[in-house]
């Protein structure tokens, strides 16, 4: 009975065992981000109460001009530079090393999307572009982290914040590590080019309701709050039904200027071989020279293959989880190798509001309150404002129980959220708990033509 399943969970919520703990934490995310974030027919029947119609249905741009190589059996290729990882380091590296004339083969894990291929639909999109589908957590399951996994890494799916490194950091830097490059007009030039060529700016930064209020808000309390400059072109400069809201799941516009757009489509028009679904594994070392990379390419179905890129220098930028992992698997000794890992850890606040504020619509990020920044020396906070997609959302709020949790969604066009993160399980757990957990939970019965 619904009674018993109820008395369960809560069990496992307040249980002195750190397993039972998790997995009702696992759990209670997974099945509520399904619930909330999922569409049969691009339908699911919480959007209707909410005002929520799923994917916006912007017009698509043009996929980009760049048609990775294809791979379907066990290969060997060689280069000048073979790059593992294409997000904000290694699509940079690959465009300005092709440019310079080197051969480059750049390798992603992820898949190639494009255009109409970001369907806007959130459940489908976070599966398809976030690194472990979704759910990438720490072991404790405390901690969902946010990574891309597709062509662009991080830059294709992220929210177009474009912070500048502040002053009083790179003093940091200089003063404290040893980094007396950060302060020298070499930096700041470096720093001035890439802004111009991911088309950085103030003028594609209006303001949706939820900015607007988080601006106003600064404003009574005499805080500092400034416009995010951000890396996009042509987003509608009204805020509401003309700004789309879902860079986090692939701009279908192509208005966003991250990697894919910019250096790696460079890198493509100079002779770049791009392979994507390819996970690097290991470095090959020959008496303590870096001499290609290991990979294994994705074809689908369970199938994979093997790729060997010989190649004379090797550029690992693939995050700081996973570059200092295919480091360990190679062998290669260095003591600060994993080591020093620090996340950007988010705290969420939300509030109701008598005028409906929409949060999935419009620039999702375009204020910030920087009032707090250094309140310990260089440490602090800032406020802004993310994107309230429903199944982020939901996975975010305290479970209670089935009725309780679906009430405060009826309200969801009048909230505001501070931040949240996402988090669904690879493609067999998504399909099984869909069609098992939701009826449990959620009492929402499996006779809505979920399928495997």
């Amino acid at each position: 009975p619904l009674e018993r399943r109820v008395e369960i969970l809560k069990k496992w919520m307040g249980s002195r065992f750190n397993l039972l703990r998790k997995a009702y934490g696992t759990l209670k995310k997974l099945t509520m981000f399904l619930h909330y974030g999922s569409h049969q027919n691009h339908q699911n029947p919480t959007w209707g109460p909410n005002g929520y119609s799923g994917a916006f249905g912007s017009v698509a741009g043009p996929k980009a001009r760049i048609k990775p190589l294809e791979i379907n059996q066990d290969s060997e290729l060689t280069c000048d530079v073979v790059i593992v990882g294409s997000g904000a380091g290694g699509g940079l590296a690959a465009g300005l090393l092709a440019e310079a004339g080197l051969d480059v083969i750049l390798l992603e894990k992820g898949p190639f999307l494009s255009g109409e291929e970001f369907t806007e639909h959130e459940a489908e999109m976070i599966r398809k572009t976030y690194d472990k589908q979704g759910a990438f957590q720490t072991k404790d399951g405390g901690v969902t982290i946010f990574a891309g996994s597709c062509l662009g890494g991080g830059t294709t799916i992220n929210w177009t914040g474009a912070f500048e490194t502040p002053d009083y950091v790179l003093e940091e830097w200089a003063k404290d590590h040893g980094l007396a490059f950060a302060t020298k007009d070499e930096y700041r030039k470096s720093m001035d080019r890439v802004n111009a060529d991911f088309h950085v700016n103030t003028q594609n930064s209006p303001h949706n309701p939820q900015n607007q209020a988080l601006w106003r808000g600064s404003e009574k309390l005499g805080e500092r709050v400034e416009v995010i400059a951000r890396n996009v072109e042509g987003c509608a400069l009204h805020p509401g039904t003309d700004s789309c809201g879902y860079c986090g799941m692939g701009c279908r516009r192509g208005n966003k200027r991250g990697t894919l757009t910019t250096y790696i489509q460079r890198a493509a028009d100079k002779g770049a071989r791009i392979v994507v679904g390819a996970e690097a594994k290991t470095v090959m070392t020959a008496q303590g020279q870096a001499q290609g990379v290991k990979a294994a390419v994705n074809l689908g179905g369970g199938k994979q293959v093997n790729v060997t890129v010989k190649a004379k220098r090797v550029v690992l930028a693939a995050g700081s989880i996973h570059t200092p992992a295919i480091l360990m698997r190679s062998g290669i000794q260095h003591g600060g190798i994993g080591q020093n890992l620090f996340f950007h850890p988010t705290v969420g606040v939300t509030g109701t509001y008598d005028a409906p504020m929409n949060p999935w619509l419009g620039v999702m990020m375009s204020a910030v309150n920087k009032e707090h920044l250094q309140m310990d020396g260089n440490y602090g906070f800032w406020v802004e404002t993310p994107p309230l997609h429903p199944g982020v959302g939901a996975m975010s709020l305290a479970w209670e129980t089935p009725v309780a949790t679906s009430r405060p969604w009826r309200r969801l066009p009048t909230w505001r959220r501070l931040l949240c993160s996402p988090g669904i399980n690879s493609a067999d757990v998504f399909c099984w708990t869909k069609m098992v957990f939701l009826s449990w939970i959620t009492d929402w019965p499996t006779t809505t033509g979920t399928t495997c």
